[in-house]
């Protein structure tokens, strides 16, 4: 036969609540901050990837780049570039599937996937 176990009710005053509450809120700010640097370090073990490729080098890419700054005769526009750059990455995958689309573009193609199936997945 069993024994009962039986279950006591246990008071926490306001003020422990509050340091309990504000000590986890601390804990959690800190993770959140510094999380992302401790968890880079450490995915590779977990058979993750940390998102972090620094191990390409841009330095072609900024030299690209300062070459057209320096000899382009004409107004370089940064935002067009970055955008074009962005639709280059994406593009060199050779994958039909992966597109980068700007903000303007994003709407005007969930419409059109909502015409031709009825569900824009993104």
């Amino acid at each position: 036969m069993e024994k009962e176990v039986e279950w006591k009710e246990k008071k926490t005053s306001l003020g422990n609540a509050i340091i309990i509450g504000v000590v986890m809120l601390v804990i959690g700010m800190i993770v959140g901050l510094f999380g992302g640097e401790w968890f880079g370090g450490f995915a590779p073990y977990l058979g993750m990837s940390s998102g972090n490729n620094s191990n390409i080098n841009w330095a072609s890419l900024n030299e690209v780049y300062n070459k057209l700054a320096s000899s382009y005769n004409g107004e370089l526009d940064n935002d067009a570039i970055l955008e074009g750059a962005k639709k280059g990455l994406t593009e060199a995958l050779g994958d039909t599937y992966t597109v980068y689309m700007t903000a303007e573009e994003l709407p005007i193609f969930m419409m059109i996937c909502m015409a031709m199936w009825g569900v824009a997945l993104v």
